[in-house]
């Protein structure tokens, strides 16, 4: 059977980015987009990469990152902007396939298997559809490629920002192997503390590591963890309409009770 080619489309520091595209004045200044223009109560929920050369991190309280990079431009989130370049993003991307799913504000899987054998193979795909959305929308993007939706989407980070990388059967194992273990999509603080307990700190580890401890530990999640990290997301790319600002500012893969009592994941098939 056919490996599927899906791709991971992530817009490069996109709140920040486009408040820099709309504003000129600031394009050449570091920038924070602030949860709150009240310095002693805001916090970092984006930055620029001048700014980030000033070591400004997301989630940082502004009244912090302000004594590391004095001249930080503290902006408000506009949302209804926001939307507005994710769903022309999204109008690129349904241009090569209709299975485009959304997972953020400005971040879209796209399964364009049915594409390959009429507009180029996936890296062809998605170096086009990176120079589209810099030229037609004039905001970077960086996308991964696999045959998998976890791998893409780890891909998708790995040299950004503005940036096409390709993962492979070939080459998961040296491009992936060797990134913290909370780098894998679903691994959160609890997860990540009971695998650290047994010496798993890289995504190679949990692969390498033994099935009877991680189910003992995570239960049936464990076990899904690592099909993962081996390549054996099965989860298919579904088409979804874009949803409100509301739902996007709630969700969150964070799980709101211990993995261990986890019984009914289907990540999987």
């Amino acid at each position: 059977m056919m490996d599927k080619i899906i791709l991971y489309c992530s817009l490069n520091n996109f709140y920040a980015s486009v408040e820099c595209l709309y504003d000129p004045d600031i394009r050449n200044k570091p920038v924070a987009v602030s949860s709150s223009l009240e310095e002693k109560q805001g916090t970092v929920l984006d930055k620029n990469h001048i700014a980030e050369r000033f070591g400004v991190r997301t989630g940082e309280p502004i009244c912090n990152v302000k004594e590391r990079c004095p001249g930080l431009v503290i902006v408000h989130p506009r949302y209804p902007l926001y939307l507005k370049v994710s769903k022309a993003v999204r109008k690129i991307l349904e241009g090569y396939t209709n299975l485009v799913e959304t997972s953020g504000l400005g971040e879209n899987w796209a399964d364009i298997t049915g594409s390959a054998d009429v507009l180029g193979n996936g890296y062809e795909i998605a170096c086009e559809i990176k120079e589209r959305i810099k030229c037609e929308l004039g905001v970077t993007a960086s996308i991964g490629v696999s045959f998998n939706k976890t791998f893409a989407r780890l891909g998708c980070a790995v040299n950004k920002p503005d940036s096409v990388t390709v993962i492979t059967h070939d080459n998961f194992k040296d491009i992936l192997w060797g990134l913290s273990i909370e780098e894998l999509p679903y691994v959160e603080p609890i997860a990540k503390e009971k695998l650290n307990s047994g010496c798993i700190q890289t995504i190679g580890g949990l692969a390498y590591s033994s099935l009877e401890f991680l189910t003992s530990h995570l239960g049936k999640f464990g076990e899904v963890l690592w099909k993962i990290s081996k390549g054996c997301d099965q989860t298919t790319v579904s088409r979804t309409d874009y949803y409100s600002v509301m739902d996007e500012i709630a969700s969150s893969f964070t799980f709101d009770r211990d993995l261990t009592c986890i019984e009914d994941i289907e990540f999987l098939t």
